[in-house]
């Protein structure tokens, strides 16, 4: 399964996603692949991977920027830190300046657990 983005079609739009809460446990770690559509040979975004904790605080994971170029971006990010507690993973992808063909996605985005 993937997830495929359009960010606002506007300058600098962008698109989210937040999920319920979830129960970190020591060893998780959020594993995805990310790139540009094929045939989107203008885009330009940037993916981002936040948390929110039950309190309202947000707080970043990563950031990564993407160009059509053909290739994904493999992303795993030990979660280990937020063990013990339940956040809400935001996933966001915005434009870096015109929108036309930013088609971006998230190949498979998953928590892993041992």
């Amino acid at each position: 399964p993937a997830i495929l983005t359009r960010p606002d079609d506007k300058n600098n739009g962008y698109i989210t996603g937040i999920y319920p809460p979830f129960q970190v446990k020591d060893g998780d770690e959020f594993i995805s692949d990310i790139g540009c559509m094929a045939d989107s040979e203008k885009c330009n975004v940037t993916f981002r991977l936040d948390y929110r904790l039950s309190n309202g605080t947000v707080k970043n994971l990563g950031e990564w920027d993407e160009k059509f170029d053909g290739y994904l971006t493999s992303i795993r990010l030990d979660l280990s830190d937020l063990s013990g507690k339940a956040v809400e993973f935001i996933l966001t992808v915005s434009t870096n300046g015109s929108p036309t063909d930013d088609n971006a996605v998230w190949f498979v985005p998953q928590i892993q657990r041992d």
